[in-house]
């Protein structure tokens, strides 16, 4: 259904919402399908054609479709992360003034904080386009936008996911920029708010990498972009960065190590 919505979208323009596609079938979909990136475009399509408020987007499948929007920042596909960050742009004035509000002496309000990450992922991974990427995501540090985070809790975790996200780039230039911004998030959430996020990370890159490895040994590792090993390696790397909050996780993370890494690549690689 998100694909044949998709279709439909290219063929008829935004004439084909209401008299052909139902506004709440589009968000129907998406909320039904969040990860799927034909569902994700067919919803910033609609976002972008129709006049909010509306019937369709109500209190609570705003709070959800944001929410959704949030978590899928951290997905490695860059074009994906870029239509979640527009899609939120186009929500989040519902919200009213909490968004709009400046506290911080750089100027950002969230709504701004939002577009400023969209602005840095539209700038290509490149050598000509590094210094704009990192100006605009270094004025997304912890202590630049506490306060402006605090004015919509709910969506506190947004440049945690963005940068979980943009760390899958194979433009070697960012992974110590991002770890560093990374970091201060880290240090700076409560560690109720944060571990939880990171520890899912941590687990869904060690399921990646098994997959992986499993591709590696049967040779289908034909057109594969992301690698996972690196990226697991990183977030592992990552947690020095905030010892307090990873050294009160052991829990997690020893079995998390034993299981997936000891268990399962060890006994494959040695």
């Amino acid at each position: 259904l998100p694909a044949a919505i998709a279709t439909a979208v290219s063929l008829g323009g935004a004439g084909i919402f209401g008299s052909t596609i139902p506004e709440k079938t589009v968000v129907d979909v998406f909320l039904a399908s969040p990860t799927a990136k034909t569902s994700i475009r067919s919803l910033d399509f609609l976002l972008s054609c129709i006049s909010l408020p509306h019937s369709c987007v109500t209190d609570a499948v705003r709070d959800e479709v944001l929410e959704l929007l949030m978590k899928n920042l951290s997905s490695p596909d860059g074009e994906l992360r870029q239509l979640c960050l527009h899609s939120m742009l186009l929500i989040l004035p519902l919200l009213g003034d909490q968004v709009t509000q400046v506290k911080q002496e750089n100027g950002l309000s969230f709504q701004a904080l939002v577009s400023t990450l969209l602005e840095a992922e539209q700038q290509p991974d490149s050598l000509t386009h590094y210094k704009d990427k990192l100006n605009k995501l270094e004025r997304t540090e912890w202590s630049r936008v506490a306060e402006v985070l605090e004015a919509v809790p709910s969506l506190a975790l947004v440049p945690v996911h963005y940068y979980l996200g943009l760390l899958y780039t194979n433009f070697t230039l960012l992974w110590a920029p991002l770890a560093s911004l990374l970091a201060t998030h880290g240090s700076g959430l409560p560690s109720s708010t944060f571990w939880p996020v990171f520890l899912a990370k941590l687990q869904a890159a060690g399921r990646d990498v098994q997959e992986q490895m499993v591709e590696l040994q049967e040779g289908r590792q034909e057109g594969r972009r992301t690698d996972h090993i690196n990226y697991r390696n990183q977030l592992w790397g990552l947690m020095a960065s905030f010892p307090a909050v990873a050294e009160a996780r052991n829990r997690d993370l020893v079995p998390l190590f034993l299981d997936t890494f000891m268990q399962g690549e060890y006994v494959t690689i040695r």
